[in-house]
């Protein structure tokens, strides 16, 4: 059975600047959602909504029926939304090894579902490296499979691949349409340039502005 994530008339502004205004949108684990449009106009700000890290002034979010957000009432918090965040600036832990980050979510994983993940995403060899001692190319990476060791039935990606050359974007951009398919996950992409992704990754594309 497909999940949903329903956005039903959600309105956010932010210093008097209305960034939504009864905004409506599903998105289901059928299709990649992707959130297209130039900088500034709300991308990153949405993905934060539905991850409840910003509080709409009213509207309604829910995942299958299971309500998030109901206007300013935070009804299920942050951690606890089966949410996974590839976040723009990677959230990284430098104190940690790129292991350490990508465990961090998940204190029970096992040696071979690390190595599933990261085999794909060719990080293997840097596994016990300090993340202050890898490329922004490699932090990406990081990122992506820490987000995807976490188990999540939502995964909100900004902007995940503008630190990979091309060939690695594409590769890893079908290693992640291939996995959400598998694991029946909601796949929620930011990009203000979707030329750089695959056809798959465009299926739904909604334009914001």
């Amino acid at each position: 059975m497909k999940n949903t994530l329903k956005i039903s008339n959600l309105a956010f502004s932010r210093e008097e600047n209305h960034i939504f205004k009864d905004f409506s949108i599903a998105c289901t684990s059928e299709s990649v959602s992707l959130f297209e449009g130039k900088n500034g106009i709300g991308k990153s700000t949405l993905l934060d909504l539905i991850a409840g890290i910003e509080t709409p002034s009213h509207g309604l979010i829910e995942l299958n029926n299971s309500v998030f957000q109901n206007g300013q009432q935070n009804i299920i918090p942050t951690e606890s939304r089966k949410i996974g965040y590839i976040f723009q600036d990677f959230g990284l832990f430098a104190h940690l090894t790129v292991k350490e980050n990508i465990c961090f979510s998940r204190g029970n994983v096992t040696d071979q579902e690390i190595s599933i993940i990261t085999s794909a995403l060719g990080l293997d060899e840097i596994l016990e490296k300090d993340i202050d001692k890898i490329s922004g190319g490699q932090q990406q990476r990081t990122a992506i499979a820490r987000t995807l060791i976490s188990s999540p039935i939502i995964i909100l990606a900004d902007e995940p691949f503008s630190n990979l050359d091309e060939e690695a974007a594409r590769n890893i951009q079908r290693f992640l349409f291939n996995w959400v398919k598998q694991k029946n996950q909601i796949l929620i992409l930011v990009s203000h340039n979707s030329e750089t992704l695959i056809e798959e990754l465009k299926q739904n594309t909604i334009f914001l502005g």
